[in-house]
């Protein structure tokens, strides 16, 4: 279903929850004046934001012009038919101004389709449990296959049947459009006919991801009893980081053995998603390996993620001195897993949401006026949903909707500094995705490694004004930034590295204990010899939502943290005018690739090199903890 959503999604598994560039002679002048409409100018903002308060909300679906699903699903079936009738011109003879009615009218089709999927998830992730809102979900899903279905000829033609020349003038003279048709050909590669992408689709929608939304039925309606309540996923999620080390490890061990209740359904789940990944990934469409095709979804080299988790790799044991230096901090005899997330004594002071808004948009501000300006724009709109509801789905996103639409951000704010990491966080993912609607309705949304580099970036920026606005925490910020690292950094390549290994022995039939196995050993090299790590941990891999939801997805996160890290390195040694790069780079979208897009300011990530630069960032901050203890 990816040909009709746009989408960021940073989950349970991500930090805060346990915590050349596009053509410059391209006519963007249209999407500019769109994107900057979008936002007021910088004394606007400040004059907005000094006059409100701002309280923890529900969404405001106005926007997504839906006043009936039905009407829009009828609406979009017209839509289609009139587009099919563009079959009989799709031919080596034609000319370009109807090969660019063809194609917006495609572009069309896609924005609308968007529009109607992202209201009716939205319904669905304020109530898991409105078994009319999953009935309807359930109705477009399939309407949805069905249209795409019947506009796959487009596709299939340009990329198979259209001969080298016709496709070449075509995309030469495709003005905004050159990157997605020359991506689009390239893809020729991996697709099969037109017949059997048709019975891929339906088999998706009836079959694979069905199952993956048993997962979420499974798993979201979860309670956790502990202290006497009955708490959601996100409200015990927030003892692992309590003062007190009984309540961590209890609350831990609560949360986990509820996943292993269902440990065998949910083993089988996540072996049915992985045999269907490498099925049509590498049995059918031909890709070198499962994580090549996220890559290649990510329009991002093997090389470069190779780079990266080789990197990450060699640099993971720089933790261990850190995971040693926190352990004297919290004044522990030994440190185990379960003090992993621990906060500094005194430092639990309750964060409201007004407070963390406005420190957010601040921090955006004193880097540039036109990044708080953007997140304004979202707030204003009523585009966010901050507060915690019964049967709410949990963690946090930022969901793109297109160059016409302001993002939406959906949150479960519990006045934690991690929630305002979140925020900050997902700020950043709305950040990107205004300033990249100068581009087209196929290439706005970069690929995750990009997404999640602007949503870390902003992170930085909110850690670097607390650290200047509060010297007197600067151990405590210290501790949050480096736990902030290695959750982003090191847990999510640890991630990444477990589904390839994976992968590989599903396919060779091994079992649940056989992957539990490897999960724990792994946990346990990665923490270092100073770590207790308790198998009750053995599955906590199950309780991953994007191992099962978005196969690999989770290298972006190391992607964006680490590459976030370089580009606020050459921020602090080129100052204020590389903050225009940086904004370039984001309003570049997925209008190019990300090899590509990193090259225009300057970064090679495809060099071990330049990944090895990012974890010395690192080694500065450890440093300066161990200055801040000594």
């Amino acid at each position: 279903m990816t040909m009709f959503t746009a989408q960021n999604l940073s989950d349970d598994d991500a930090p805060q929850h346990e915590k050349s560039s596009s053509n410059p002679q391209q006519d963007d002048t249209q999407n500019d004046s769109l994107a900057n409409q979008q936002f007021g100018s910088p004394n606007m903002s400040q004059l907005k934001r000094s006059a409100m308060t701002y309280t923890p909300g529900t969404w405001d679906l106005s926007s997504l012009k839906i006043t009936s699903v039905d009407q829009t699903i009828q609406e979009l079936e017209t839509a289609t038919t009139a587009f099919e009738q563009h079959k009989g011109t799709l031919s080596d003879a034609i000319s370009q101004p109807d090969f660019m009615e063809i194609l917006q009218d495609y572009e069309s089709l896609i924005s609308k389709q968007g529009r109607l999927y992202a209201y009716v998830t939205f319904q669905t992730h304020e109530n898991s449990k409105d078994s009319a809102a999953s009935a309807e979900k359930n109705k477009v899903e399939a309407a949805l296959t069905k249209i795409q279905n019947r506009t796959l000829f487009f596709g299939h033609w340009f990329k198979k049947e259209a001969s080298d020349a016709t496709a070449s003038q075509l995309i030469a003279q495709s003005g905004p459009y050159e990157y997605y048709l020359g991506r689009l050909r390239e893809g020729a590669q991996f697709s099969l006919d037109a017949n059997s992408e048709q019975l891929i689709n339906t088999k998706n929608v009836n079959g694979i991801d069905r199952l993956k939304k048993v997962w979420s039925q499974i798993t979201t309606p979860y309670k956790f009893s502990f202290q006497g309540k009955d708490l959601t996923y996100d409200e015990i999620a927030t003892f692992a980081m309590s003062e007190s080390a009984q309540e961590r490890e209890e609350s831990y061990r609560v949360r986990l053995d509820r996943f292993e209740q269902d440990k065998e359904v949910l083993a089988e789940i996540y072996s049915a998603v992985v045999s269907d990944w490498r099925a049509e990934g590498v049995g059918l469409r031909g890709y070198a390996s499962p994580i090549s095709q996220r890559n290649w979804g990510n329009a991002v080299s093997d090389e470069a993620v190779e780079a990266l988790l080789s990197v990450v790799s060699q640099r993971q044991d720089m933790f261990h001195e850190y995971f040693e230096l926190k352990r004297e901090a919290l004044g522990l005899p030994s440190m185990s897993r379960f003090d992993l997330y621990a906060k500094l004594p005194g430092s639990d002071a309750k964060v409201p949401y007004d407070e963390a808004v406005t420190t957010v948009l601040d921090a955006y501000r004193e880097f540039r006026p036109d990044f708080a300006d953007a997140l304004q724009s979202v707030l204003d709109a009523g585009h966010v949903h901050a507060q915690v509801q019964e049967n709410k789905r949990g963690g946090a996103y930022c969901w793109g909707q297109g160059t016409e639409i302001l993002p939406y951000i959906l949150l479960n704010y519990t006045e934690t500094a991690r929630d305002r990491a979140t925020l900050a966080h997902e700020g950043g993912h709305a950040i990107h995705d205004i300033f990249a609607m100068r581009n087209t309705e196929f290439d706005w949304h970069p690929g995750l490694t990009l997404a999640e580099t602007a949503s870390t970036f902003c992170e930085a920026l909110v850690n670097e004004k607390l650290l200047k606005d509060e010297p007197n925490r600067k151990k405590e910020l210290l501790v949050g930034m480096l736990d902030d690292v290695y959750a982003t950094v090191i847990r999510q390549v640890g991630f990444a590295s477990f589904e390839l290994k994976a992968h590989d022995m599903i396919e060779q039939g091994k079992s649940l204990e056989d992957l539990s196995d490897v999960y724990i050993d792994d946990l346990r090299q990665q923490l270092g010899p100073q770590v207790t790590v308790d198998d009750a941990f053995r599955t906590e891999w199950l309780a991953i939502p994007h191992m099962v939801q978005t196969p690999f997805y989770v290298y972006s996160y190391a992607f964006g943290q680490l590459l976030a890290l370089g580009l606020y390195q050459k921020y602090t040694e080129q100052g204020d005018a590389f903050s225009d790069s940086i904004k370039e780079l984001f309003a570049n979208g997925g209008s190019n690739s990300t090899d590509e897009i990193c090259a225009a300011v300057g970064i090679d990530v495809k060099d071990e090199a330049f990944w090895h630069t990012c974890f010395d960032r690192v080694q500065v901050l450890i440093d300066e903890l161990k200055n801040e203890l000594h």
